[in-house]
This record gives C-alpha cells, sequence and structure tokens, in this order.
C-alpha cells in the first residue's frame, strides 16, 4: 500500500494523471495540491498532517498571485475577474512622470479569520513607502483564497528604476512583485 500510494503521489506531482470518472486527464499540481491529495487519499488524518487534518499544512498565509494589469473587469453574472493588459515594466520619455491608472490584483490563501491586509509600493528604501493601502481581510477557513484587487491612480514616478509592490498581512510581509519604469528615447 504504502509503496502504490508513493507512486501515485509521485505521479500526480509531475501533473501525470487525475483520476476523474475512470478515465486519465491531464493536469498540475503545486504543493498545496499534493498535500491535499495526500489527505484525501488517505481518507483520515495522514502521517503529514497528523491530528490536525490537512488545514495544519497552511499553517502561514502564502501569496499565491500578484498580478500588474491595466484594467480589471468582472463578468456580470459569474463575478469571474479577468485581467487586462499585464505588465512588468512602464516606459516614460521625460521624469518626473504619472501613471494614469494601474491594478494590482492578488490571490492570498492561509489566512486566519480577520487580518489586516496592506498593500505597499516601495523603491530602494523600504522603510518610506511611495504609496500604501490598507484594509481587513477575512478568511473563512484556512484553504479558503481570498483574492483582492487594488486600483492606484496616477503614480508619481519621480525617475527610472526598480520598484517594488509588497503584501502585507498583519505584521508580516507575504510577497512582493517588482515593476520596473524604464526611461526611453522619444522615438520607442
Amino acid at each position: 500500500m504504502e509503496h502504490a500510494k508513493a507512486v501515485y503521489v509521485e505521479k500526480a506531482a509531475r501533473g501525470a494523471i487525475r483520476r476523474t470518472q475512470k478515465r486519465l486527464v491531464p493536469f498540475s499540481l503545486d504543493l498545496y495540491g499534493i498535500i491535499m491529495l495526500l489527505c484525501i487519499y488517505e481518507e483520515k488524518a495522514c502521517k503529514l498532517c497528523g491530528d490536525g487534518g490537512m488545514t495544519q499544512h497552511f499553517n502561514k498565509p502564502a501569496l499565491l498571485s500578484m498580478v500588474i494589469c491595466d484594467q480589471v473587469i468582472r463578468e456580470q453574472g459569474t463575478k469571474k475577474p479577468s485581467l487586462i493588459g499585464l505588465f512588468a515594466n512602464i516606459n516614460s520619455t521625460t521624469f518626473p512622470c504619472i501613471h494614469p491608472q494601474l491594478y494590482v490584483y492578488i490571490t492570498v490563501v492561509g489566512g486566519r479569520g480577520k487580518q489586516v491586509g496592506k498593500l505597499r509600493f516601495v523603491r530602494d528604501d523600504p522603510s518610506t513607502p511611495i504609496m500604501q493601502a490598507q484594509g481587513d481581510v477575512q478568511f473563512p477557513n484556512p484553504v479558503a483564497t481570498v483574492d483582492m484587487e487594488f486600483c492606484l491612480k496616477k503614480l508619481r514616478f519621480e525617475k527610472a528604476g526598480l520598484f517594488h509592490f509588497e503584501f502585507w498581512l498583519d505584521d508580516d510581509i507575504i510577497g512582493q512583485r517588482s515593476l520596473s519604469v524604464t526611461k526611453v528615447s522619444q522615438g520607442r
């Protein structure tokens, strides 16, 4: 049984198989998916989980994604988001420059209850943010994913360089995403 489980998990981790209605379907798994697969396969608290169940694996929040884009559109019926115009670089011919509008779309998992979420925009010195927004984030359970979108208007860049968006929960940084601002010649 142990060998069969190990082979099944190894194949699943490589994205090789998932059993759906007695047929094999290609798919891929991240670390959380592999842990959840192990827990479900055992049909009880597995050796990895102990008595805590699979929520024990989500013992601290994790940033699943942070995307910078031009616009977020929500479909009316399902409320599903569409991220339009993804980018990681802003070009400008002159400085200072003002970027009219951008969105930062964030997905987090592993939080507990009500926590304070904070998006900070920093340059070289993270102790002085260029801008910051914060608010309460509610996690219904530790395995729930929570999506957030931030619309930033008239973001001012004094000079070219590398900037970072940081996302914090309470007093812990969960992750960051870089944004490069580049000076280009008039003809580009």
